[in-house]
């Protein structure tokens, strides 16, 4: 008897480390920026409201991408694997290096919604890669990018 067995596997996990490298090395150096000497940031502009909302900009654009990288911590999957006829394991991508592998029900995947990943604003990039959101039952998002490693294969299984 033949038996399908379905994996999937990413190798972006080192791509995701340096992003999280550079963005928070982006974000220590905006704070070291600002905070370092206050008061002469604040003498760089006309008046105080308006340093304080450059203070205010710069914090959030030179930390946005660092807080996009904590969400995605705990929800970018690396792996897929089927553990049984009814469930499936998940390891999903952490930023402290401890991948966490979840045993899910198999009906997980059934709550996949594509996004192609083409962006159609005017001025905007098209090259977005494609990508699933699957939510688990707690409701959780996990992110499956679809130019990861899918895989078929065709077991023999003895019977008696």
């Amino acid at each position: 008897m033949n038996q399908q067995m379905f994996s999937y596997k990413n190798s972006r996990s080192l791509t995701l480390y340096f992003v999280t490298i550079v963005t928070l090395a982006l974000s220590i150096f905006v704070v070291y920026m600002i905070f370092n000497d206050l008061d002469a940031f604040f003498e760089e502009y006309s008046s105080r409201v308006s340093g304080i909302f450059w203070l205010t900009f710069m914090l959030l654009a030179g930390n946005i991408m660092f807080a996009c990288m904590i969400w995605l911590s705990g929800r970018y999957i690396l792996k897929i694997e089927i553990a049984d006829e009814n469930h499936i394991l998940i390891t999903t991508w952490s930023m402290l290096g401890f991948h966490k592998t979840e045993k899910h029900p198999a009906e997980i995947l059934k709550t996949e919604t594509f996004y192609k990943g083409v962006s159609n604003h005017f001025n905007a990039p098209v090259v977005v890669a494609p990508y699933s959101i699957l939510k688990t039952a707690t409701g959780k998002k996990l992110i499956l990018d679809e130019q990861g490693f899918f895989e078929l294969k065709t077991r023999q299984t003895k019977t008696k």
